[in-house]
């Protein structure tokens, strides 16, 4: 497998990443995937072979995961089918309206498969079970601005998730994070266009069970660009601490 959804003939046995419009722009998944011990395959849902998303929304991805659910039993034994790949652990990764096709897994018997689910801004809903549920097993880590949503925000929907408070240890890189210099992010949909941060805009930490919400100023594109590009890179390197530090046990 390419890393981005080629497809090999062997069936390779390895950890997968499966990102929905998390990878792009500024933030390489590529590049993040090579800093693990044991480089994980990156499954890009938007490029993948034989997964039509319609270019990303809510519904293109239900239709994805419904086809690939007919395909092989659940949503990720067709991925994995389609994609030739025998997985060992799995991490999903969203950002926007990706997080309705982990919303789409979640609805199946996936036999604990998943470690880690990190959900970049999205999760607009109101029906948290299934998410609650997982974080009981699975690390649930998410990335949220203050943008509203007229179905759910993503910050109350994580507030839902996070209501019994239990202390989780973080790296100070995640919740301490220093920017070496100025970032500047540009959206022609906003005005002004160009939003600059001089400082790392997180403002709060919630917990629970294996849960994390972490929840930023803002509410523009600039703040949603924010999260992909600079957030993101630190949650898929506190990843690669935890299966590096796994790949080392005996």
């Amino acid at each position: 497998m390419d890393g981005l959804g080629g497809i090999s003939l062997i069936m390779i046995h390895r950890d997968v990443i499966i990102s929905a419009l998390a990878c792009g722009g500024k933030m390489s998944c590529r590049k993040q995937a090579a800093e693990f011990q044991n480089p994980p395959s990156v499954i890009n849902i938007n490029s993948a072979i034989g997964v039509p998303t319609d270019g990303g929304s809510v519904q293109g991805f239900k239709k994805a995961a419904s086809a690939l659910r007919k395909s092989g039993g659940t949503v990720l034994k067709g991925l994995f089918n389609t994609q030739k790949v025998d997985p060992k652990r799995v991490a999903l990764i969203s950002y926007l309206d990706g997080w309705s096709f982990i919303h789409e897994v979640l609805k199946d018997d996936n036999d604990g498969i998943i470690d880690t689910i990190i959900v970049l801004e999205g999760l607009n809903t109101t029906s948290v079970d299934r998410w609650i549920e997982f974080s009981k097993y699975g690390s649930l880590w998410m990335a949220q601005t203050q943008a509203p949503h007229k179905t759910a925000s993503s910050q109350s929907s994580a507030k839902k998730i996070t209501l019994d408070y239990k202390v989780i240890e973080i790296p100070d890189f995640v919740v301490k994070p220093v920017l070496d210099k100025s970032i500047s992010i540009y959206s022609k949909s906003e005005n002004p266009k160009t939003k600059i941060y001089h400082k790392d805009p997180l403002v709060e930490v919630r917990s629970s069970n294996n849960a994390v919400s972490f929840q930023y100023t803002g509410k523009q594109a600039q703040d949603q660009t924010y999260i992909q590009q600079y957030v993101q890179p630190r949650l898929w390197k506190w990843l690669a601490q935890m299966w590096n530090a796994k790949a080392k046990t005996p």
